[in-house]
């Protein structure tokens, strides 16, 4: 008596193209959040909120590069180490994108004011500082501010 050995079927090739439509898109989708990341975001101070570039970097845009990739028949060790590693590759273009919005910003809204050395502290033998300023009624803080000479004390005024 003969056993009836049954066949895995193989997705459709419409059905293929569709998944492949999906996870383009939704590689497009995350690719555009993560340029597009507001600055009250890129700039939190607020723990899980900081994380999410990083998280976006490292593992959502490369597990859908792999699963893009294993939908296709392009799909091989290589492709699953660029895949993998196309965090490591992101994190420069995110630094240019950054820095370019940073510049773009400073050029639009940048003004000098006189601020004050609020905090200061020592960080892996490196000098930190913050400085408190205000704009109208607002006060502000900047972020950490490196000082190499340790020439900066706790209510020095320097223009920012």
């Amino acid at each position: 008596m003969k056993k009836k050995v049954s066949k895995v079927k193989k997705p459709s090739l419409t059905k293929k193209y569709e998944q492949q439509k999906y996870l383009i898109i939704i590689l497009v989708l995350l690719l555009v959040i993560f340029f597009g990341l507001p600055n009250a975001v890129l700039y939190s101070k607020i723990g899980l909120i900081r994380l999410l570039p990083l998280l976006l970097i490292f593992l959502a845009i490369p597990h859908f590069i792999l699963k893009l990739l294993s939908v296709t028949n392009v799909f091989n060790t290589w492709v699953r180490i660029i895949a993998t590693f196309s965090g490591i590759l992101l994190i420069p273009i995110f630094g240019f994108w950054t820095g370019y919005l940073s510049d773009k910003d400073l050029e639009k809204h940048g003004k000098r004011t006189k601020g004050v050395v609020s905090q200061k502290w020592k960080s892996k033998n490196v000098w930190l500082f913050t400085c408190k300023f205000r704009i109208g009624d607002n006060e502000y803080e900047t972020f950490s501010i490196t000082d190499k000479e340790n020439k900066y004390q706790i209510g020095d005024t320097l223009t920012i």
